[in-house]
């Protein structure tokens, strides 16, 4: 069945594509980091604030940030991987991610008003990017995939705009139009007036 040029799928359909390794890598170098930048940060704060009682709570807060850490390493980032896919035709752009959350996106491409291909340090580093769609009423991301592969999604949805812009053009000059709509009836009565 399909809706405004999109395909009615079910909340635990996947999509065709996966994302790479290389994105698995990106995410436990983010996690590293973050783990790191955290932890550092509430080691300042438990050195700088020589209280007996409070800089004595603040290093169970580092273990747990440092298991936290572990334990997204160990199992979030690869379930979060395992459970990301999606699928991009001149029609629309469908994601499915997560495992106990299901979020899914089917975007029409004719809903899309702009597509960026962004690109971080990290990234970069690893070939990648994410494809940002901006429609009327929010965003939605998809990546980061392949560098290559962005620019790929990127094509198939500008062809696919392109497509519905010229059908509806198409159909613009193939109907008659007035300043009051296309009733007909509605002319005649202005025109006698």
């Amino acid at each position: 069945m399909t809706i405004h040029g999109t395909t009615d799928r079910s909340l635990v359909a996947p999509g065709t594509h996966r994302l790479p390794t290389k994105v698995l890598r990106l995410w436990h170098i983010n996690t590293v980091l973050t783990c790191l930048v955290l932890g550092g940060v509430i080691v300042g704060i438990a050195r700088w604030w020589d209280h007996p009682v409070v800089g004595v709570l603040f290093w169970p807060v580092v273990g747990l940030v440092g298991l936290v850490g572990v334990a997204d390493l160990v199992f979030g980032n690869l379930l979060r991987h395992r459970h990301y896919s999606y699928t991009v035709t001149e029609q629309e752009v469908y994601v499915a991610k997560g495992l106990l959350i299901r979020h899914t996106m089917n975007l029409a491409v004719p809903q899309i008003l702009s597509i960026h291909v962004i690109s971080g340090p990290l990234q970069r580093l690893f070939g990648l990017a994410s494809v940002r769609f901006t429609c009327v009423v929010e965003g939605e991301s998809l990546g980061p995939v392949p560098a290559h592969e962005a620019e790929r999604i990127k094509r198939v949805v500008l062809t696919g705009l392109e497509g519905r812009r010229q059908e509806s053009a198409l159909t613009k000059q193939s109907v008659p139009s007035n300043r009051l709509g296309n009733n007909p009836v509605m002319t005649d009565t202005v025109g006698s007036a």
